[in-house]
């Protein structure tokens, strides 16, 4: 049996990929082009939500990675 074989399969589950950053990046853009054109106060508190929980959900992967 490989030693480590356990930590290694946690670090690859924890890590997210090139793709998952992009599809993140992507959705912020979406989301702030929603915001910039949305005239209702409530649908744009929602838009805002679901923002900082995107970038909160990046920033938890690489923090240095937030746009």
């Amino acid at each position: 049996m490989a030693t480590g074989g356990i930590f290694n399969i946690n670090t690859e589950m924890t890590m997210m990929t090139t793709e998952q950053m992009i599809e993140f990046e992507r959705q912020i853009e979406e989301l702030r082009a929603e915001i910039s054109a949305c005239i209702d106060p409530d649908e744009r508190q929602q838009i805002e939500t679901e923002l900082r929980f995107i970038r909160a959900e990046l920033a938890a992967q690489d923090p240095g990675e937030l746009p």
